[in-house]
């Protein structure tokens, strides 16, 4: 009876590990886990076609704070699901551009990574990706992106956006370059600067003239 138990348990034994082989746990970046400071961000794709944080919370809006001169997107696969089939990339452009660098990215194909070619990234893209990444094992699974924010204008719109084929629907969100604040001394001395001085005249007689 034991040994037919053990006949009996162990197709099911190894199915489960052949199930375990095949469905590996998704696998979380261990790297460039925590921020250094505000001019860096963590930033993950996921298998759901979604930028995330660390704790899955979406990120759908990014502000840059305007002190700083260069930005840091420590972007990472959070998944795995193989770059063939749900591969992220990171693409930063005016809003006014998207349409044409996603178009230019679809035709660059799979071969180029889904991103824009030489030419238009020169005339629209402030900064991407080099790569795809994915979730598979021979897939790059990290990567660093540096945006020089000299070349952002906070009075324009800008986004952020995944450019592998039908991504930029849902894996988008806006990038934004802070406004320096006003201190209240700035404030006041412009206050004082725009102020138009009015000095009251008391009526009187006109000069040169004597009373009777």
């Amino acid at each position: 009876m034991i040994q037919f138990k053990k006949l009996f348990f162990l197709p099911l034994l190894l199915s489960s590990f052949q199930l375990s082989a095949l469905n590996p746990p998704a696998k979380t970046p261990t790297q460039n886990i925590e921020p250094k400071d505000e001019c860096t961000l963590n930033i993950f794709g996921n298998d759901r076609m979604q930028f995330v944080d660390a704790n899955d919370k979406i990120i759908s809006k990014i502000n840059v704070p305007h002190t700083c001169e260069t930005f840091i997107l420590y972007f990472a696969y959070k998944g795995k699901l193989p770059s063939s089939v749900m591969g992220h990339n990171i693409v930063i452009t005016e809003e006014k551009n998207k349409n044409t660098v996603t178009a230019d990215a679809l035709k660059q194909g799979k071969k180029n990574n889904y991103l824009p070619a030489e030419q238009v990234a020169k005339d629209f893209v402030i900064a991407a990706s080099k790569q795809t990444l994915g979730g598979a094992e021979e897939d790059q699974q990290t990567e660093d992106i540096t945006v020089d924010m000299k070349k952002v204008d906070p009075t324009k719109n800008y986004t952020f956006f995944c450019a592998f084929p039908g991504h930029s629907l849902m894996m988008k969100g806006s990038f934004l370059r802070e406004k320096p604040k006003s201190s209240p001394l700035a404030k006041k001395v412009e206050s004082k600067a725009t102020k138009v001085s009015t000095t009251k005249v008391s009526p009187g007689l006109p000069t040169g003239t004597k009373g009777n």
